[in-house]
């Protein structure tokens, strides 16, 4: 018996070193499979945010901006004084409240232009962005400037509705915080930048000839 399993052992292990090279062959090819799922995957919801950052792109330039600019063509009819800052709380203040008369009639013109139903469609396109439904990044360069001041605009509106709670329009507010000090940084680091040129330039010395 014993020497019936020593003649066949080298063949037994032989087999099993064999079997155990195709299972890690096996597994080595089920993770490169599902490296390759994973990677689809990641591209299919990329090129799905890609589009869906076009379709928002096109809603917001085709039927936002119209009605905007008819909101901001009917302030600037009646002379309504726009607030110039800070836009930092987003809620009324000792120093922002409807007891300042400019501000009481920005809100009174605002609300009997639409400027509710506007900072609505905001909310509505800031959520898309902020919850990666669409690509913040992508909408940044288009967008971002243009986005800031409407929000700056609509910013007594904002205060109004945010005054009693100030959960409301949370994604209006973030969008706009994140990308006006994305701006502001751009801006620093482009000042900075032009400012270092200037001081190259101020170095640079030209020499006659002969010397």
């Amino acid at each position: 018996m014993l020497e019936w399993l020593d003649k066949y052992r080298v063949i037994f292990e032989t087999l099993y070193f064999l079997s155990s090279i195709g299972l890690v062959t096996t597994i080595i090819i089920g993770l490169k499979q599902l490296k390759l799922v994973k990677q689809d995957i990641i591209l299919r919801n990329k090129r799905a945010s890609v589009e869906k950052s076009i379709e928002y792109l096109n809603w917001f330039a085709t039927e936002f901006i119209p009605d905007y600019e008819k909101f901001e063509d009917n302030l600037l009819k009646d002379n309504v004084v726009n607030y110039p800052g800070p836009y930092t709380e987003f809620v009324f203040t000792s120093t922002c409240n409807t007891h300042v008369p400019s501000i009481q009639t920005n809100l009174d013109k605002s609300t009997e232009y639409g400027g509710t139903g506007l900072i609505n469609q905001i909310e509505f396109f800031s959520a898309a962005l902020l919850s990666g439904l669409a690509d913040e990044e992508l909408a940044f360069n288009p967008l971002a400037s243009l986005y800031c001041d409407i929000v700056e605009k609509l910013y007594i509106v904002l205060c109004d509705h945010r005054d009693d709670d100030s959960q409301k329009f949370l994604n209006t507010v973030k969008l706009y915080r994140i990308w006006s000090a994305r701006l502001k940084k751009l801006d620093d680091d482009k000042k900075q930048k032009n400012n270092m040129d200037a001081s190259n330039f101020g170095n640079q010395r030209i020499e006659s000839i002969g010397t």
